[in-house]
């Protein structure tokens, strides 16, 4: 398949999302979620790919083993108890999220029985700098908005928390959107170096772009506005772990990349 149709798909992609939430008026939540469906029609009607490889790209089949298990166990633990709260209430943009979570822990358990991927330099280098930058942009965003970047001790439980959080809810919403189907659809391994530049920042900028829907005041001036910031402060550190997604193949670094960042973010401004 020729690679601009390729970039035609993933754009296409993420503006029918991004259309979806702003016609419906969508929640945060809600919004997340449908990426869940959109996903999987994308992966099984468009790539003709396996859903398992959205979290391990050339694993041949799926399979816990007891190890694997515990894994998903462990990071199911907080979603299924934030559903035996919300589906009572009648919560349901909550609870499709947390159901999101649940099945994002399985994943997890799968991704780390292939942790080995993830261990050559050649991908821990681009995930250490995109953490690093990652780090370096949410402390200048804390700083415009006269809050500290530094992180009392009394804070890192707060930290610790978050980060495990988000790990399940990384391993089905974002991380597996842009990463695990997106950078895979666009990227060609024996690509040039401009190609494979384009490529990533082509999808980071999407992501950027793809908070758009669910940013509070949704004035046309003021999403033009938001519009280069967004693309801007994802492709500083974006483009940086999608180089980490392809050469481990294993979306346990990119998801780890992103949830730290977003429990960073969130202790700032606890």
């Amino acid at each position: 398949m020729q690679t601009k149709a390729r970039f035609l798909h993933v754009t296409a992609f993420v503006g029918v999302w991004m259309c979806i939430g702003w016609l419906f008026h969508l929640r945060a939540e809600t919004y997340l979620f449908l990426g869940v469906p959109l996903t999987v029609l994308f992966q099984l009607a468009v790539r003709h790919q396996p859903l398992r490889t959205l979290w391990v790209r050339d694993s041949e089949r799926f399979h816990l083993r007891p190890l694997g298990i515990l894994i998903a166990l462990v990071f199911m633990a907080i979603p299924a108890c934030a559903l035996l709260v919300t589906i009572p209430k009648g919560q349901w943009p909550e609870s499709a999220f947390f159901a999101a979570a649940c099945i994002g822990a399985v994943g997890a358990g799968f991704a780390f029985e292939h942790s080995r991927l993830t261990l050559s330099s050649r991908a821990l280098r681009p995930f250490a700098v995109a953490v690093a930058l990652g780090i370096l942009v949410m402390a200048v965003g804390a700083g415009s908005e006269s809050l500290s970047p530094w992180l009392p001790a009394s804070k890192l439980p707060s930290l610790l928390f978050g980060f495990f959080t988000y790990i399940p809810v990384c391993f089905a919403l974002e991380e597996v959107v842009f990463r695990g189907l997106l950078d895979t659809h666009v990227w060609q391994p024996d690509g040039s170096r401009v190609q494979s530049w384009g490529s990533a920042l082509l999808v980071t900028s999407l992501w950027g772009l793809w908070h758009l829907p669910i940013l509070p005041g949704q004035s046309p001036l003021s999403l033009l506005a938001a519009a280069p910031l967004m693309i801007l402060v994802h492709s500083i550190h974006g483009v940086f772990i999608a180089f980490s997604w392809r050469t481990s193949g294993s979306l346990l670094l990119p998801v780890i990349y992103h949830s730290l960042i977003d429990a960073y973010r969130d202790a700032i401004h606890s």
